[in-house]
């Protein structure tokens, strides 16, 4: 509600912003409406050409992994695939795919159990409680999303480890 009205800014903008902080990543989504609208090759390979200069700074992430197989074809940046399940079967297109990042909905996966072993790092969204994160990170789950940053970083452990870019 603060910056409302402000129109979200265009990626070509928040790419040129990106790169004055050369320590900054940031997770680009090919979104499923794009990918249903304009097809899975028009949308991967606009959204390469725009991230070309960028790439170092990128992930591109999707709930499609075919769109993340064609990018990988392309010179694509680092990859995340977002699950829609948490299963035997995700893993195993997991494991074909070899993402850097592997990004579920925390509630997918039973509250005590280790996510998945393998060459990617685990993020989790919709991580609104200090704790909740704390015992996910010793699970094994690098990053975490949540709409709440600013309870997070209230908790001490957390504060330590925020972002110092003035942002």
């Amino acid at each position: 509600a603060r910056f409302f009205p402000a129109p979200a800014p265009l990626l070509d903008d928040v790419l040129e912003w990106l790169s004055t902080y050369p320590d900054v990543r940031a997770m680009v989504e090919i979104k499923m409406e794009s990918l249903k609208h304009f097809g899975r090759e028009a949308v991967t390979c606009a959204l390469l050409k725009v991230m070309a200069p960028h790439r170092k700074q990128c992930v591109l992430i999707s709930f499609d992994d075919e769109a993340l197989h064609l990018a990988r074809k392309h010179v694509a940046p680092e990859l995340g695939w977002v699950l829609h399940e948490y299963n035997d079967k995700s893993r195993q297109r997991a494991e074909r795919l070899k993402p850097q990042y592997l990004i579920c909905n925390e509630r997918k996966i039973q509250r005590h159990e280790t996510p998945w072993p393998g060459g990617w790092r685990w993020m989790l969204y919709d991580i609104g409680d200090p704790q909740q994160a704390l015992d996910w990170a010793q699970r094994g789950v690098d990053l975490i999303e949540t709409g709440d940053i600013c309870r997070l970083l209230k908790h001490p452990r957390l504060a330590g480890r925020a972002c110092r870019h003035g942002l």
